[in-house]
C-alpha cells in the first residue's frame, strides 16, 4: 500500500508539476486549490506555477490577480513576473506600504496573438483585461477569441499554464442571464466545455478559491485534481474531513477524481513583498 506522502508526492510533483515531463496521451492537469484564509492557497499556486517553469522552460503561464486586492504574484521567489493590460483598461497602482501612486513597468496589448506573442517563457505573466469573458472565451457574436480557447485552437503543440488567484471573482456560484453579459449562458455554455477540454489540448488550469461551493458548481466538477487545504470541506473525494482538520498552513490533502489521495507540503515560503502593492480602477 502507498503511504499518504508517496502518492502525495506522485499526484503533486509529477502530474500536477511535471516534474518528470507530461504525459502526452493524457495531456494537462485540471486543478482546484481549496481552502480557509490562511491556507496559504496563493503560496500552492505559485509553487505549481514555479515548479513548472523550472522543469518547463517551454511552457508560458499566465496568471489572473484581482483587481482590488494586493498584488499576490509579487510573492513568486525564483521567476520572474511581467505585467500586461489591454489597451483600453484604465487602472492605476497604489503602493499601500508608501501611500503613494507609482508606474510600474507595464506591457499594453490589443489582442490575444499580441498578448501571447509579447509574454515570454520562464516569467508568471500577469494579464488584466477589460472583460472576464477574455480569459476564456466569448458567446455570442464577438469576433475576439479568448485566451484558453485561443491557447486551445492556436498552440496545441505548446504547454501552457493558466493560473487563477481567486476563482470567485470570475466564476461565482450565482449567475443569471439577466444583464446584456448573460453570465450564466457564458459560464455553461463557454466556461465549463472549455475546462472539461483544454487539458486536451495541452492548457493547464490552476484556481484556487474557499471552499467548493464558492464557485459555479460546473466549474469546480471539472477539477480532475483538488487540494484540500486548512479550513476546506471536502466533498466528492475519499479525503475525510477528519484528516483536513489536522492539517497546518502549507499542508494539503491531493485527490486525483476523488480517489487516489495523498498527503503534500509547500515547502517555499511565499511571504508578502516589502512593499504592497494594489491594482486599482481610475
Amino acid at each position: 500500500m502507498v503511504n499518504p506522502k508517496e502518492m502525495g508526492d506522485l499526484l503533486y510533483k509529477k502530474k500536477v508539476c511535471g516534474q518528470d515531463g507530461y504525459d502526452l496521451d493524457w495531456g494537462a492537469s485540471v486543478v482546484g486549490v481549496i481552502g480557509g484564509q490562511g491556507s496559504v492557497k496563493t503560496s500552492a499556486c505559485l509553487d505549481i506555477a514555479e515548479k513548472k517553469m523550472r522543469f518547463h522552460p517551454k511552457e508560458k503561464i499566465f496568471w489572473h490577480d484581482t483587481i482590488g486586492s494586493p498584488c499576490q504574484f509579487r510573492k513568486a521567489k525564483h521567476f520572474p513576473y511581467k505585467i500586461f493590460i489591454e489597451k483600453g483598461l484604465d487602472l492605476k497602482f497604489f503602493n499601500a506600504t508608501t501611500n503613494t501612486y507609482f508606474n510600474p513597468d507595464v506591457t499594453y496589448f490589443e489582442t490575444t496573438d499580441e498578448l501571447y506573442h509579447f509574454a515570454p517563457y520562464r516569467t508568471i505573466n500577469v494579464v488584466y483585461f477589460e472583460s472576464k469573458k477574455a480569459w476564456v472565451g466569448y458567446n455570442g457574436d464577438s469576433n475576439k477569441i479568448g485566451l484558453m480557447e485561443y491557447l486551445m485552437s492556436n498552440k496545441q503543440s505548446e504547454w501552457q499554464t493558466i493560473v487563477f488567484d481567486e476563482m470567485e471573482t470570475l466564476f461565482p456560484k450565482t449567475v443569471n442571464n439577466q444583464t446584456e453579459e448573460r453570465w450564466y449562458e457564458w459560464i455553461t455554455e463557454v466556461v465549463t466545455e472549455k475546462i472539461k477540454e483544454c487539458r486536451k489540448s495541452r492548457v493547464g488550469v490552476v484556481g484556487n478559491y474557499h471552499k467548493h461551493s464558492s464557485i459555479f458548481y460546473d466549474v469546480s466538477n471539472k477539477f480532475m485534481y483538488h487540494m484540500w487545504g486548512f479550513g476546506s470541506k471536502p466533498r466528492g473525494t475519499r479525503v475525510k474531513q477528519g484528516c483536513v482538520d489536522t492539517l497546518k498552513p502549507g499542508q494539503f490533502w491531493i485527490d486525483y477524481q476523488g480517489t487516489y489521495f495523498g498527503k503534500v507540503g509547500i515547502k517555499t515560503t511565499y511571504n508578502p513583498p516589502v512593499e504592497q502593492w494594489i491594482v486599482q480602477y481610475w
